[in-house]
C-alpha cells in the first residue's frame, strides 16, 4: 500500500494550524524586505534564532541569516548604519589609481593640493584634464581658461608654469606661441629648472626639451638664451667662479653650441667645423675661457648631437 506524501498529510489541529499561520505571516512579509536591505551598503538587518544549528558559532555572521526562510521564530534587530569597510576600501583604491593615472600625465594641478568638494569625481577630473589638453593644443589661451573655469588651475603664472613643466600632452608648437606671449609664465618656467652640477651642453638640451627653441633666429631665441644663461649661473655659482665665467660668457657659449650643432648635424653643410676651428672661434669671442673646457664642449656635440633637437 502506498503511503501519501508528507505534504498531503494534515496532522495539525485547527488551533495549531491557526498559530502556525499567524507566526509564518510576519516571516513572509519580512523576507522581501530583508533581501532588499542586504543589497544596501548603508543599512542592513540581521536575523537570529534562539538556538542556532549545530556547528554555527554564536558570534558567527552566518548565524544572522541561518533562520531566514524556516518556520522558527526570528528575533529582528537593527545592527548599524555605516558603510561596508570593504566597499570603502575598494573606493579608496579606485580613487588612488585614477589620481595616479592623472598625475602620470598631468604631474601638477592646483586642484591636487586642495580638499575635494562634495561629490568630487576623479574620473570626471581625468576627463576634464584630457578635454583641456585638447583645447590647449587647438588654442592655448582657451585651454588655460578652460582649466581655470573648472578649478583645475589657479589664475597664477607660477601655477601655469608648474602645470606646463609637469605635463606631457601639450603640443610644443602651440606651447612655444603661448610662452612667447606670456613672458611672466616663461620667467617662472625657467626658474623651475635645476642645472646644478650639469655640463653646459646637457643643461641646454634639458632646457630646450621643456621650452622648445624657435625654428629661426630672432628676439625670442635671444630671450631664451639670456634667461638660460642667468639660470645656469645661479645654479652653479662655484663652477662659475672656478672657470671665471659670467652670464654674458655663458650666453656666448650657448650661441656657439647652437651654431656648432647646426654645422655638425646639417646635411647641407659639406665642410664641417673642426675642433681646432671651434676652439679658436669661441676663445676669440670669450677670451677668459680655457682651451680644454671649449674642447670638451666640442666633443659633447660631436658625440651626442644637437643641443636643441
Amino acid at each position: 500500500m502506498l503511503l501519501p506524501e508528507a505534504s498531503e498529510l494534515d496532522v495539525t489541529s485547527g488551533n495549531n494550524r491557526k498559530r502556525q499561520n499567524s507566526e509564518s505571516q510576519p516571516l513572509r512579509q519580512l523576507q522581501p524586505e530583508a533581501r532588499s536591505v542586504r543589497r544596501d551598503p548603508v543599512l542592513f538587518l540581521g536575523f537570529c534564532s534562539p538556538s542556532p544549528p549545530p556547528g554555527v558559532n554564536k558570534q558567527s555572521p552566518n548565524r544572522l541569516l541561518h533562520g531566514l526562510g524556516t518556520g522558527s521564530r526570528l528575533n529582528i534587530f537593527f545592527l548599524a548604519k555605516s558603510p561596508r569597510p570593504e566597499a570603502d576600501s575598494s573606493r579608496r583604491r579606485w580613487r588612488s589609481e585614477v589620481l595616479r593615472l592623472c598625475k602620470s600625465t598631468w604631474g601638477h594641478c592646483s586642484i591636487y593640493n586642495k580638499n575635494p568638494p562634495l561629490g568630487f569625481s576623479f574620473r570626471k577630473l581625468y576627463m576634464q584634464l584630457d578635454e583641456g589638453s585638447l583645447t590647449f593644443n587647438a588654442n592655448p589661451d582657451e585651454g588655460v581658461n578652460y582649466f581655470m573655469s573648472k578649478g583645475i588651475l589657479d589664475d597664477s603664472p607660477k601655477e601655469i608654469a608648474k602645470f606646463i613643466f609637469c605635463t606631457r600632452t601639450l603640443n610644443w608648437k602651440k606651447l612655444r606661441i603661448y610662452l612667447d606671449e606670456r613672458r611672466d609664465v616663461l620667467d617662472d618656467l625657467v626658474t623651475l629648472h635645476n642645472f646644478r652640477n650639469q655640463f653646459l651642453p646637457n643643461a641646454l638640451r634639458e632646457f630646450f626639451r621643456h621650452i622648445h627653441a624657435p625654428e629661426e633666429r630672432g628676439e625670442y631665441l635671444e630671450t631664451l638664451i639670456t634667461k638660460f644663461s642667468h639660470r645656469f649661473c645661479a645654479c652653479n655659482p662655484d663652477l662659475m667662479r672656478e672657470l671665471g665665467l659670467s652670464p654674458d660668457a655663458v650666453y656666448v657659449l650657448c650661441y656657439s653650441l647652437i651654431l656648432l650643432s647646426i654645422d655638425l648635424t646639417s646635411p647641407h653643410v659639406k665642410n664641417k667645423m673642426s675642433k681646432r676651428e671651434f676652439i679658436r672661434n669661441t676663445r676669440r669671442a670669450a677670451q677668459n675661457i680655457s682651451e680644454d673646457f671649449v674642447g670638451h664642449l666640442y666633443d659633447n656635440i660631436y658625440l651626442i648631437g644637437h643641443v636643441a633637437a
